[in-house]
């Protein structure tokens, strides 16, 4: 087998150079051999997950993986990857690099990048900074996209979702519409990010629909395991106790109205979820089959 060097050597010696991206760009990249800059985030085997990028890279036999030891964050590293026909590949692995050598390379290409690659960089940019600068580079990177300011407008919203900076930024700005259009959605006077918005409101994009992921759950339920919440709801009970066998009308005597109430209809059987503070109460055909507390699963 060729070694790694090998190949790498013979790139050179074709062709002279190979590009230098960022692990986000890896996806829409059609070069044969790449030089990337990125963080390692995990491994298995000989396969690793590189931040920014969603599938697993291989490994060349003999390239060695510096180590992570007890730092937070892995460093940032220049990898050479070559295209495979069905992965990327790491044939090489440079030293560590800083991250004000990365930032200058990479800020300095943006302008010569189309918007959808100079989003990328940008993206890249903003999660490899430290913490502490993310909000001023953020301000500085507005004029990359004068063009396209919603491109703007919803990193910011990947970034910085319920933080005062967002809302500011955009109200300074008059952006309210666009921040719409960029799927940020306005909750309690903050600008929050639509991946918060589905969190916040228990909402799950199922099939390119928006379901509630209590009435995923409850149907999933049903499905896998009607019998025995049946079983469970005829259970003998103890008067003035919500377990399993209490009625829907003695719960909310005993503890009155729910927070929440999700329901579905599953076959002739009518299942819901009535959630309290910090309980949740799980019943079919008018009957208790499970009572949990807001910690425990309660699909269990």
């Amino acid at each position: 087998m060729i070694s790694s060097t090998l190949l790498t050597m013979a790139f050179f010696i074709c062709t002279g150079s190979s590009d230098l991206v960022t692990t986000d760009e890896v996806s829409v990249m059609d070069s044969h051999i790449i030089q990337v800059h990125g963080r390692i985030e995990d491994r298995i085997g000989n396969r690793i997950q590189l931040s920014g990028f969603p599938y697993r890279v291989l490994v060349s036999s003999g390239v060695k993986i510096p180590r992570r030891g007890r730092r937070d964050r892995s460093p940032l590293l220049q990898l050479t990857l070559i295209k495979q026909p069905h992965d990327w590949e790491i044939i090489k692995v440079g030293a560590s690099v800083s991250w004000d050598q990365i930032k200058k390379q990479h800020r300095s290409r943006i302008d010569q990048l189309p918007a959808d690659r100079r989003e990328l960089v940008c993206r890249f940019l903003l999660r490899e900074s430290p913490h502490a600068s993310q909000g001023s580079l953020w301000r500085s990177l507005e004029i990359v996209f004068n063009d396209e300011p919603l491109r703007w407008i919803r990193l910011g919203g990947e970034f910085f979702s319920s933080q005062k900076l967002l809302s500011e930024e955009i109200d300074k700005r008059n952006f309210r519409e666009l921040a719409t259009r960029a799927g940020l959605y306005l909750q309690g006077g903050d600008w929050i990010s639509r991946s918060d918005f589905y969190q916040l409101h228990h909402l799950r994009l199922v099939d390119g629909q928006v379901c509630d992921v209590v009435r995923i759950e409850l149907k999933e339920l049903a499905a896998e395991d009607l019998d025995r919440l049946l079983k469970q709801s005829k259970k003998d009970h103890i008067v003035g106790e919500v377990q399993a066998g209490t009625s829907r009308e003695s719960v909310r005597a005993l503890w009155g109205d729910p927070v929440d109430v999700t329901w579905i209809q599953w076959k002739s059987h009518i299942l819901e979820q009535w959630q309290y503070p910090e309980q949740i109460v799980r019943i079919i055909d008018g009957r208790v089959c499970t009572v949990h507390s807001q910690d425990e699963n309660p699909s269990r």
